[in-house]
C-alpha cells in the first residue's frame, strides 16, 4: 500500500528540522514541498528522493497531483511548521483517509510565540485568517474556548463562530503579509483599538521579529516578513485561560510534580510579588533592585543585589552610553544597566542560552525597558531583502548586528506605546562570545558576567571593542579566573583592579536582625587609557 506522509519541516531554518522529519523526507521516492524545504532535505540527508517537485498552487491542485504521483508510490509532502497547526494535513486525510497518511510533527510558529514570549499555550484557542475573511461584528459573542482546525487555502472563507474566541487570550495565523495591516485594523475596530498582543514575523528564522503593543499601533507598523502570527492579550482586567498561574509563566513539564487547585502542575519558580508592573505599570523602587523583585528560574544565575549594586558603582557614569554585557542569565545586571544607560543609551546583551533571554526579557519588560531580540547571521548567510522595512529592522550581514538606528526605532515602537519614554534600552544576542561578537561596534562599557571557557579570549575581544576611556568590569567566584582576568588585562595594556566583595543579607530576628552571609564574589576591572584606542 502507498501511503503519503505530511511532514512538518518547522519554520524554515535548517537547524529547526527534526532528524525524524528529514529521514522520512529521504525515505520516500516522490516529495512534494516548497523549494527552500526540498533544498533542506537535499542538503541534510545522505539519500535525496528521486523526484522532487514544487506544491501546485492552491489546495486542490495539490491534492490532484498527491493522488497522481500516489500511483507510483509513497509520497511525501513537506509543509511548513507542524502538521497539527493550519497545515495541508487535515485536507489530505479527508481526501485520502487517515489510513493512508502518516503525519510526521514539527515545530510550530504557534510554539515559538509561546516560547518567546515565555507563556504557556495551553487552553489558548488558534485562529486562522490566512485566505478567510472576518466575520459580521454582530455575531461575536462570549469566548468559547473552541479551536478552528483547518488549513491555509487560496480561496476566501469565512471564521464562522470561532471569532467568538477572540473575546479572551488567542492566537491568530494572519493573511499574507500585504493584508496584515489592514486586518489588524479591522480587529481594532472589532476588538477595540486598545487590546494588547504581540505580533510576531518569521519566527525561528534569523530575521525574525516581534514586536509587542496595542492593535491600534501594530496596525500601524510595515509588514516585516512571510509569516505574520498574532498573540492577543486578554482583555484589560481579565485573566488569561489558564487563570490559576501568573501571567507569562510555563507549567512545570515534570509528569510527577503535582498539581494545584486547578488542576495543573506548579509553576517552575517559587511566587513572585503581586506587583506585576510589567512594561512599566508600577513604578520601581529607589536604588538597586532587591533579587526578590525578579522573575525567577533556579537553574539560571542571578548577579545578586550587593554585586549589582558596586558593579554600578565601578562603571558609573553610564548614562547615554552603550553597554557591551555578555553573559544575560536571569537579567539582573541587564537591568540595573539599561536602567543606568537611560533611554539615550542602550545595553548589548549576549547570552548562549535561549530560556535565559526569554527569562531575561521577561524581567526587563517588568521593569518597563524596550526589548529586541536579534540573530546573528552567520558568515555564510545572506543578508535580508534591503527595502523600507528590513533596511532598518533587521541584520545586515555578518559585520554587524543592527544599526543604532533602527534598535531605537523598534526600541521606540516597545517603549513608547504608553505614551512615556521607557527607562531603558536593551538589545539581546543568542550566540557564545567571543564568536557572537565579531560585526560589534564600539562599546562605552563592558561587564562580563559569564565566560564560559575562553576568559582570556573574551576578555580580548571585549577589549578590543571598548572605546578609550572606558572601562571593563567582570565578576567571578573563583580566584583563579579573576587572577586570569588580572593578568589578561595587564597583557592588554589596561589599568586593573581587583576586589574581594564578601556581602551578608539581614533579616529580623527576635526583635533584632542577623546576617545571612553571601559566597565572596571577586571584581576585576581595567581601564582602556587613550593610547591603547
Amino acid at each position: 500500500m502507498n501511503n503519503i506522509f505530511c511532514i512538518g519541516m518547522g519554520p524554515g531554518g535548517a537547524e529547526q528540522v527534526t532528524r525524524a522529519a528529514l529521514q522520512t523526507a529521504a525515505s520516500v521516492p516522490f516529495l512534494l514541498g516548497d523549494a527552500r524545504f526540498l533544498a533542506l532535505v537535499a542538503a541534510g540527508s545522505s539519500v535525496t528522493p528521486q523526484h522532487l517537485e514544487e506544491l501546485p498552487r492552491g489546495t486542490e491542485a495539490t491534492l490532484r497531483r498527491v493522488a497522481e504521483l500516489l500511483e507510483k508510490g509513497p509520497v511525501g509532502v513537506l509543509v511548513s511548521g507542524d502538521t497539527g497547526f493550519y497545515s495541508l494535513a487535515s485536507s489530505l486525510v479527508r481526501r485520502f483517509g487517515p489510513e493512508k497518511v502518516r503525519l510526521v510533527p514539527g515545530i510550530s510558529s504557534m510554539q515559538l510565540l509561546a516560547a518567546r514570549r515565555g507563556r504557556s499555550w495551553v487552553n489558548v484557542p488558534t485562529l486562522s485568517l490566512h485566505g478567510r475573511t472576518l466575520e459580521n461584528p454582530e455575531e461575536i459573542r462570549p469566548s468559547t474556548g473552541e479551536h478552528l482546525s483547518g488549513e491555509t487555502s487560496s480561496g476566501p472563507r469565512t471564521t464562522g463562530g470561532a471569532l467568538a474566541a477572540l473575546q479572551g487570550e488567542a492566537v491568530v495565523l494572519l493573511g499574507g503579509w500585504e493584508r496584515v495591516p489592514a486586518q489588524l485594523r479591522e480587529l481594532a475596530d472589532l476588538l477595540g483599538p486598545e487590546r494588547k498582543g504581540a505580533l510576531a514575523w518569521d519566527l525561528g528564522l534569523p530575521e525574525e521579529s516581534i514586536t509587542e503593543g496595542t492593535l491600534a499601533e501594530l496596525a500601524t507598523m510595515e509588514p516585516r516578513g512571510r509569516l505574520p502570527l498574532l498573540w492577543l492579550d486578554p482583555p484589560e482586567g481579565e485573566q488569561p485561560r489558564r487563570d490559576c498561574q501568573r501571567k507569562g509563566h510555563l507549567p512545570e513539564d515534570d509528569a510527577g510534580a503535582g498539581e494545584n487547585e486547578c488542576g495543573e502542575p506548579p509553576l517552575l519558580r517559587p511566587p513572585l510579588p503581586e506587583d506585576d508592573a510589567e512594561a512599566g505599570g508600577k513604578p520601581l523602587p529607589p536604588g538597586v533592585l532587591s533579587d526578590s523583585w525578579f522573575f525567577r528560574d533556579e537553574r539560571i544565575p542571578l548577579t545578586k543585589a550587593p554585586v549589582r549594586a558596586a558593579l554600578l558603582g565601578l562603571l558609573h557614569p553610564l548614562r547615554g552610553c552603550r553597554v557591551l554585557e555578555i553573559g544575560t542569565g536571569t537579567g539582573g545586571m541587564t537591568v540595573e544597566l539599561a536602567r543606568a544607560a537611560g533611554p539615550e543609551g542602550m545595553v548589548l546583551s549576549v547570552e548562549p542560552k535561549q530560556e535565559a533571554l526569554a527569562l531575561a526579557a521577561r524581567n526587563c519588560l517588568r521593569a518597563g525597558i524596550a526589548v529586541e531580540m536579534r540573530t546573528r547571521h552567520g558568515a555564510t548567510t545572506s543578508s535580508p531583502k534591503e527595502d523600507a522595512v528590513t533596511a532598518t529592522a533587521s541584520m545586515t550581514g555578518s559585520t554587524e548586528f543592527a544599526t543604532q538606528d533602527s534598535f531605537r526605532r523598534d526600541a521606540a515602537e516597545g517603549g513608547e506605546r504608553a505614551g512615556r519614554t521607557p527607562p531603558g534600552r536593551v538589545c539581546f544576542f543568542r550566540g557564545n562570545a567571543p564568536e557572537a561578537l565579531a560585526g560589534l561596534r564600539c562599546a562605552d562599557a563592558v561587564f562580563v558576567g559569564g565566560h564560559g571557557d575562553a576568559l582570556p579570549e573574551v576578555l580580548a575581544a571585549c577589549w578590543k571593542l571598548l572605546r578609550s576611556g572606558g572601562r571593563l568590569a567582570a565578576t567571578f567566584i573563583l580566584l583563579d579566573a579573576a587572577l586570569t582576568a588580572l593578568h589578561t588585562l595587564e597583557d592588554l595594556g589596561g589599568s586593573p583592579g581587583f576586589w574581594q566583595l564578601t556581602a551578608g543579607y539581614g533579616k529580623p530576628l527576635a526583635g533584632s536582625w542577623m546576617l545571612t552571609g553571601q559566597n565572596p564574589v571577586f571584581l576585576v576591572w581595567g581601564d582602556k587609557e587613550a593610547e591603547q584606542a
